[in-house]
């Protein structure tokens, strides 16, 4: 047990098991594999979507509109319907 005090606190660590430092076996390790790659993989997509949606990105507000007209946002090739504009 070790005690570590600090700006009068205490912080107590207890040792309840020691691991082996031999490597897991491949079979054991693989999922946890998969799902890091996975993982990183998903982050790198996100991060590639958020850069191209931000340089194509246009902001229109709805009090630039024209009551009854639709908002559109388009970004490379596909198109999405924002919302009806309403008249205040």
């Amino acid at each position: 047990m070790t005690v570590h005090q600090r700006s009068g606190k205490a912080t107590f660590m207890l040792i309840t098991d020691i691991q082996d430092d031999s490597a897991m076996p491949f079979k054991c390790a693989r999922p946890y594999i998969e799902a890091y790659s996975s993982t990183m993989r998903n982050q790198q997509a996100l991060k590639d979507y958020l850069k191209r949606a931000k340089t194509g990105a246009k902001i229109v507000y709805a009090e630039d509109m024209k009551p009854g007209s639709i908002g559109i946002v388009a970004h490379g090739h596909s198109i999405s319907t924002l919302a009806n504009a309403v008249a205040k």
